[in-house]
């Protein structure tokens, strides 16, 4: 277990035989038979350390001493990867209705050492947020921009997807290796999010956008990293694609505001326009929920200083002419927990009188009841169907008595007189005459 030195001598002057160990000038100096599993590092310029790399012997039988081949390998007493646990998990879906939350499949490094292939910079430092770029599974990490080898496809022997942040080869740089790099800013720059936009990737820091470009194809080569604005921008919340557009909030006195970010595609130049210039003080600071849809030209904001009310923005573009920039709110009957939209549907997620509800709210102009010609107007509707000649409604199998008033209505939006104790409606009027579908 001991280092020691050995040499040797020959009466060809020290040329007819060479002693092998820990390190050689040049593979080949390596012999064609030997020994399953023989590592050595092979050293380059004695200059650089950078074009050393490290090979083990394996021979054509996969065993025992032989003729065989080197292949690169990673080099000795190093850390080769990561403490899963600290990586980010993976929600797979597994099957309808089920999901499961497992830790990712993170590959080890196979080649170099901590000079010619050092962990990624995320390694000691906290993970601000991820993305997928063009192929690649991206971290945040301070002021660096870290993205996976490219192929986000490639698949391990149980056929679980595999991730890797570390060159597989130190003897050549290829195409589809890991790429980390550093944002170059004279301020500190703590990166929060990034989003694809037209073919490059915009980064957010609470205080400046970068922008991240590579060509056609993203390469280590050909990779780089652009300041192009300095808008503040909330940290706590991801910036939204919509059409030609990125609207982003960001905190001012107290309040929230809205920025609309875009690009001139002939001069290359980004540049944003506040969409709350006009209400500078309605959106409440501190925000919970922010999502778009471009199904309705729509976004929406939950603060929670104000989680019972979610700010609508609605707009419309003309060509490159906006003819609509309107706000308003909507005030819910409970405590909002998250938002987002399915095209044309806004789903939140409400605390109730100690329940949890999925609501759903159609954006849809002219909206109708489904058979009908008009809507009726209720909150936390439901259908229920009433056979003819009751008296009562029974609600205990999807209601929980509250001291809200329910109301009645047939399919066809006549009001039916009703009065409700808990889960128990009673029609004022006595017995239905048929069956009707109603909604409560």
């Amino acid at each position: 277990g001991n280092d020691f030195q050995i040499k040797t001598k020959d009466s060809l002057a020290d040329t007819g035989m060479q002693a092998i160990y820990k390190q050689v000038d040049s593979i080949t100096s390596l012999p064609v038979s030997f020994k399953t599993g023989f590592k050595i590092k092979v050293k380059g310029d004695a200059e650089i350390a950078s074009d050393d790399y490290y090979v083990q012997f394996k021979t054509n039988t996969g065993s025992g001493y032989g003729e065989g081949y080197y292949e690169e390998t990673v080099g000795f007493d190093i850390v080769k990867g990561y403490e899963s646990n600290t990586m980010p998990f993976i929600l797979k879906n597994n099957a309808v209705d089920s999901f499961v939350l497992e830790e990712g499949n993170y590959s080890d490094r196979v080649s170099g050492d901590d000079t010619t292939n050092p962990l990624p910079s995320f390694v000691g430092h906290e993970i601000s947020n991820m993305f997928f770029f063009k192929n690649r599974l991206g971290f945040l990490s301070n002021d660096n921009i870290i993205l996976s080898e490219s192929g986000l496809g490639t698949l391990d022997e149980n056929g679980n997807s595999v991730f890797n942040f570390s060159r597989t080869s130190v003897s050549s740089l290829l195409d589809s290796d890991p790429i980390d790099v550093s944002v170059a800013s004279s301020r500190v720059t703590n990166l929060k999010s990034a989003k694809g936009f037209q073919e490059n990737l915009i980064i957010f820091s609470e205080n400046g956008q970068f922008v991240l470009k590579g060509g056609d194809i993203l390469t280590p080569r050909t990779v780089s990293i652009t300041p192009v604005t300095n808008f503040d921008a909330n940290g706590q919340v991801e910036p939204i694609p919509l059409g030609a557009y990125l609207y982003f909030p960001f905190n001012r006195s107290g309040f929230t505001g809205v920025r609309e970010y875009t690009v001139n595609a002939s001069t290359d130049v980004y540049d944003s326009t506040e969409i709350t210039e006009h209400i500078p003080a309605f959106i409440p600071e501190n925000i919970l929920a922010f999502a778009g849809t471009s199904a309705e030209d729509a976004l929406a904001v939950v603060s929670v200083s104000e989680d019972n009310a979610a700010y609508v923005y609605r707009f419309f573009f003309n060509g490159q002419k906006k003819l609509l920039s309107s706000w308003f709110k909507f005030t819910f009957d409970g405590n909002i927990r998250g938002l987002s939209f399915n095209k044309s549907i806004m789903n939140v997620v409400l605390c109730r009188n100690n329940q949890t509800h999925l609501l759903e709210m159609p954006l849809i102009s002219n909206l109708k009841d489904t058979g009908v010609n008009h809507n009726t107007y209720l909150d936390m509707r439901r259908s229920v169907s009433v056979a003819a000649g009751a008296t009562t409604i029974d609600l205990s199998s999807f209601y929980t008595p509250t001291d809200n008033e329910i109301k009645v209505y047939t399919t066809d939006g006549a009001l039916i007189p009703s009065t409700n104790s808990g889960a128990t409606v009673t029609l004022t009027n006595g017995a239905l005459s048929s069956t009707d579908a109603t909604n409560v």
